[in-house]
């Protein structure tokens, strides 16, 4: 069991490393952050495996974990640069701290209206949308993956973004 528990956790790291990371630059641009926080998280999944309630969509769970996770890592680095401020008097730290916060609260902003956004899609929608954007499968594959045809596949993501940009406005 213990194994399969790791080959699972392999699995999914393996499959998912890339995604976070992309997601976790456009929250911060720290890779060493980034990095860390990915490795965290998965060491956490390892280390509470037994306490993790059932899961339904385990990719929103990863990427929803992950994002909490950087959020307290970000707060951590925030505060130990303001006290290097306090210590070495240096205001361009605490301004491009402040410039950090503000963009991360654009950027929870932009992500919580997205996801409601995104609730309102149909479930073929949000599939075509995760694997055009979320997995960056091209047309073809989307096409071949979802058993429909290339025309068909471009226009479900034409209509599902027109439906975001709807939701997002």
């Amino acid at each position: 069991m213990k194994k399969r528990n790791k080959l699972f956790l392999d699995t999914l790291y393996y499959e998912y490393v890339d995604s976070l990371y992309s997601y976790g630059m456009n929250i911060n641009n720290d890779s060493d952050l980034v990095k860390d926080t990915i490795h965290d998280l998965f060491i956490d999944l390892y280390k509470y495996k037994k306490k993790l309630r059932k899961v339904e969509n385990i990719e929103s769970y990863l990427f929803t974990s992950f994002k909490h996770k950087l959020y307290k890592a970000i707060k951590v680095e925030t505060k130990v640069i303001k006290v290097s401020f306090n210590t070495n008097d240096h205001a361009t730290d605490v301004v491009s701290q402040d410039h950090k916060i503000i963009n991360l609260e654009q950027y929870n902003y932009d992500l919580e209206m997205l996801s409601n956004a995104m609730h309102k899609l149909s479930d073929k929608q949000r599939k075509v949308i995760q694997f055009k954007f979320h997995h960056g499968k091209d047309y073809p594959e989307i096409a071949h993956i979802m058993g429909i045809s290339v025309p068909s596949a471009r226009t479900q993501v034409y209509r599902a973004l027109k439906t975001l940009k709807a939701g997002i406005s």
